[in-house]
């Protein structure tokens, strides 16, 4: 009974009811993330200290930071929408951040 009162519990929470581009941003991250620490030259390095040491080598450092802080926003913060806009430009910008990365 209590794992079917869970199962409803989390197709009626606010995360299930994510939009797609709130979906587009996460699993965008994920992939740039796995990326990173798949084939990053320190293993030793942490996520969140791979990505300050590709931050500081991008063009649009800035814009990769908002990006990132929204995707932490996504993942974190109930009933976060974005808009389409928002969401191709965060997944430019992710690409356009492994791209330039020489790892």
């Amino acid at each position: 009974m209590a794992v079917t009162k869970n199962t409803s519990a989390i197709k009626n929470s606010p995360k299930h009811l994510l939009g797609i581009q709130n979906l587009s941003i996460l699993e965008a991250h994920k992939i740039m993330t796995n990326t990173l620490k798949s084939s990053y030259k320190n293993k030793k390095l942490t996520a969140a200290k791979m990505l300050k040491d590709i931050a500081k080598n991008l063009k649009n450092e800035k814009e990769f930071w908002f990006y990132h802080r929204m995707r932490n926003k996504i993942a974190h913060e109930n009933n976060y929408k974005i808009n389409k806009q928002d969401a191709k430009k965060a997944i430019k910008v992710f690409q356009e951040a492994l791209k330039t990365v020489s790892i």
